[in-house]
């Protein structure tokens, strides 16, 4: 089931570029231009946006995005770690990114 509002696809449509469904896409273009695929890359840059804005300015006591993300990072670490134990420690940056991009994405 698609997005009634897919207004990437819109834009796209309006520049003329294609926009198919997975089925009817043969050449690269329309397969980057898939709609899951172009949400992917939006939720992929919005997420690094917000973390760039939120380490621009490191402060020993947080506040804002910087509060917001290390909140979400040690809750998140220490689950892991509470389920994996400390030699699972160094997969954690590859959980915790894969976390947050799944988790913006099912809202997208």
């Amino acid at each position: 089931m698609e997005h009634p509002i897919l207004f990437l696809n819109l834009l796209f449509e309006k520049m003329g570029l294609p926009v198919v469904g997975a089925e009817e896409a043969h050449s690269l273009t329309e397969m980057i231009l898939q709609p899951h695929v172009t949400y992917a890359w939006l939720v992929m840059i919005v997420l690094l946006v917000l973390a760039k804005l939120a380490v621009s300015t490191l402060e020993m006591v947080p506040k804002g995005g910087q509060n917001f993300f290390e909140l979400a990072l040690t809750g998140i670490e220490d689950f892991m770690i509470g389920v994996t134990g400390e030699h699972g420690r160094f997969l954690f940056p590859l959980i915790a990114s894969l976390g947050f991009f799944i988790d913006r994405k099912s809202v997208v």
